[in-house]
């Protein structure tokens, strides 16, 4: 007997077993005044469930990756961010280390890939230098393709930022 399972969307999925098909969704239990629809999110979040960062908004109990090296939590909500930095224990032991773009420390021996701003974005791989941007390497030692993501235009008049996400979202959509 083959089962299969399908994801219909970030809130469902259908299970096929034995020619019978059964579909089920997910509970969210989130309740708010303000509910935020974030896209690939089954459930809303709340911005009152939140920690403000100069950024946006990180939910309680996610991490937020300011940089290649900085990330911030949300510990509970309305309190302050906790950032953190890991440290580079060692440094590496060549003369000259490579900078892999995500990644904090430097390696001695960098991965195929493409040069872009003193790091190296491994082939097939993607970085997003800031939240609006995604660079792809497709060809070694050649410059990524660099695209933005384009915003839609929102009319509601109280947009919230989400720290990491691009676009700013309208509560209750």
């Amino acid at each position: 007997m083959t089962t299969s399972t399908l994801q219909m969307d970030a809130c469902s999925s259908c299970r096929c077993s034995g020619g019978s098909m059964g579909c089920s969704g997910r509970g969210c239990g989130v309740s708010c005044s303000n509910p935020v629809y974030i896209e690939g999110r089954c459930c809303p979040v709340c911005p009152e469930n939140s920690c403000e960062h100069a950024d946006g908004f990180i939910l309680v109990g996610e991490n937020y990756k300011v940089d290649n090296c900085m990330t911030c939590t949300c510990p509970a909500a309305g309190a302050e961010p906790a950032c953190f930095t890991p440290g580079c224990y060692l440094p590496p032991e060549c003369d000259s280390p490579a900078q892999i773009a995500g990644q904090c420390c430097p390696v001695c021996e960098a991965p195929v890939g493409c040069p872009y701003n003193g790091m190296v974005i491994p082939l097939n791989n993607s970085f997003k230098p800031d939240a609006c941007t995604k660079c792809t390497c497709y060809e070694a030692d050649e410059p990524p393709v660099c695209l933005p993501v384009f915003c839609p235009s929102l009319a509601c008049p109280n947009k919230i930022n989400i720290a990491g996400e691009c676009c700013p979202i309208c509560p209750n959509m």
